[in-house]
């Protein structure tokens, strides 16, 4: 039987099995839930954001605790769909969904710009998962699957989004490089940069100046917050 840890975070109760909790980005996942630096640039943006008629796009969903965050600063949890593409991720979202009595949607599968066949590489313990690189700690694994894009997810939930909350780990920069003329329609997107998955010509600062012609841009840390001009 796998063990599995229980955090209230925020106002909300996150449960995750041991097996996820191991050493991830230089500190473990429960230290950065128990001293509140998990995702915290990403909360107190969408906290600042988020208002009744927010429609909100979260791709990258992990285990939940944004996802579940976010439900709870909106009027309607519906209006929330999260994309996961980690298989050993899926099952733990929808559990934390339902414990905090949330019900927003989970598309499990890989974000991109085009429906285009991806191999997504993902660790068996720590909450890592990407096209790139395997990166990270312990043994990978490989699931073959088409892709998703935004666009693909608005008609299937019949929702038009107008904010982003993107860390789809290195694969933001084709998203966002490619997509322009579809994001500029939103009214928010918050995107954690890293530092793989970056192409010849495009890093983070190229993507902030392309899309600096419709939003205002800012920083925190890793986490850039577009908001329309």
């Amino acid at each position: 039987e796998i063990k599995k840890m229980n955090f209230t975070y925020n106002g909300v109760e996150i449960e995750i099995p041991d097996n996820f909790l191991k050493h991830h980005a230089g500190v473990s996942i429960t230290g950065r839930i128990q001293n509140g630096t998990y995702e915290a640039h990403e909360y107190k943006m969408l906290h600042d954001i988020i208002t009744e008629d927010s429609i909100v796009l979260e791709l990258g969903g992990s285990v939940g605790v944004l996802a579940c965050l976010t439900g709870k600063l909106m009027s309607d949890s519906n209006k929330l769909v999260v994309v996961e593409a980690h298989p050993n991720l899926v099952s733990v979202l929808e559990a934390n969904r339902d414990r905090n009595n949330l019900e927003f949607k989970i598309h499990e599968g890989a974000a991109h710009y085009n429906n285009s066949e991806v191999s997504f590489k993902y660790n068996e313990y720590p909450l890592n998962g990407q096209i790139f690189n395997q990166g990270g700690f312990g043994n990978t694994g490989t699931v073959t699957m088409k892709a998703t894009t935004p666009m693909d997810l608005e008609e299937k939930y019949g929702l038009k989004f107008n904010v982003l909350n993107c860390d789809i780990e290195g694969s933001e920069y084709m998203l966002l490089d490619n997509l322009l003329d579809y994001f500029k329609n939103y009214d928010h997107l918050i995107v954690e940069f890293h530092t793989w998955g970056m192409y010849k010509g495009v890093n983070r600062e190229t993507i902030e100046r392309k899309y600096s012609e419709f939003f205002n841009v800012s920083r925190s840390d890793s986490v850039s917050r577009f908001s329309k001009k």
